[in-house]
């Protein structure tokens, strides 16, 4: 696979953008690209006649404000559905891409906020008939308010441990995430007890015990979400691309490396990391089952661990 990497501040305006791109998809599509002096609309409708694989990864620079980098990927999200924005040149293309990367089955487009480079350091009652658009509506809400909270207020309450001891769980989503102690579902979502059943696991992978916990929760507790939560800086990712595949570690380490391949791209090894881990899901005969008769949806998403912010992705399974 050709992978193109744009950074936006390598890149004055659209020209420089677009003839940058064009030069890289040459190398691997000659015909299609011969003699191109054209901008975002003639790149696009060339991309359309693209045979050979290829991902366009483009990064934002990343932003003092981890609230305005979750509203600038959500606005890049709905411009490439076709709503109106008045974007900068460089949020244009990243949405035109990201709509191309729709109808071009070669072209794989990512889209994400730079952080690689930076240092580590309201009440939601429960519902069991909850739908997977409203729950991760949910999530995403709680998110934002994690990133400006100075306290958690979810209920964790005497009363609500006899309430769920008495009513039993109905969770409105399930996580499968890394097992970081940086990475805590319920409280980047703002979650109060009962409300996330969450499965923890180095590197996020999905083996046959977080498969049969997944289908429990999906089949018995009748959530109608199931997120894989990826996230940067991720140790297990880090070995794997370093070719760190030995002992007990290599049960880990060894099934990322086969999903992620050659990459070199933390974040973007990430993503695949998670699209791999959605494809094991969406294969199983039951949760199958459930993604098609009992509205289930399996969605995917990157947790920045210098912001906060989580980043959802456009892998979905859903009827």
């Amino acid at each position: 696979m050709r992978e193109i990497v744009v950074r936006e501040e390598s890149f004055a305006d659209e020209e420089q953008l677009c003839s940058y791109i064009a030069s890289q998809l040459a190398l691997d599509n000659p015909a299609e690209f011969e003699s191109f002096d054209g901008g975002l609309g003639e790149l696009i409708a060339r991309l359309s006649d693209i045979t050979h694989p290829t991902r366009i990864v483009l990064r934002h620079e990343s932003l003092d404000d981890p609230v305005a980098e979750v509203e600038g990927l959500a606005t890049i999200s709905e411009v490439s559905r076709g709503e109106e924005h008045d974007l900068d040149w460089f949020d244009v293309a990243c949405a035109l891409l990201e709509r191309a990367d729709d109808f071009i089955e070669p072209l794989d487009v990512i889209v994400y906020y730079d952080d690689l480079g930076d240092d580590e350091p309201n009440e939601m009652p429960t519902n069991i008939t909850i739908a997977a658009r409203a729950a991760i509506s949910r999530l995403k809400q709680g998110n934002v308010d994690y990133l400006t909270a100075r306290r958690d207020d979810r209920n964790i309450s005497s009363g609500r441990i006899r309430e769920l001891f008495e009513g039993g769980q109905h969770p409105y989503a399930v996580v499968i995430t890394c097992a970081d102690s940086r990475v805590v579902p319920e409280h980047l979502f703002m979650a109060g007890l009962g409300e996330l059943f969450v499965i923890r696991v180095a590197g996020n992978v999905v083996g046959d015990i977080e498969l049969a916990s997944a289908v429990y929760a999906c089949e018995h507790l009748h959530s109608k979400l199931l997120l894989v939560l990826g996230h940067t800086h991720c140790g297990a990712i880090e070995s794997a691309m370093a070719g760190e595949a030995h002992g007990p570690v290599a049960a880990v380490t060894s099934r990322i490396a086969e999903c992620i391949g050659d990459e070199r791209d933390p974040y973007v090894a990430s993503v695949l990391n998670v699209r791999a881990a959605i494809e094991t899901l969406a294969a199983n005969d039951e949760l199958h089952h459930l993604v098609s008769e009992d509205g289930l949806e399996i969605h995917g998403a990157i947790y920045h661990t210098h912001s906060g912010v989580v980043d959802f992705l456009d892998e979905c399974i859903r009827a």
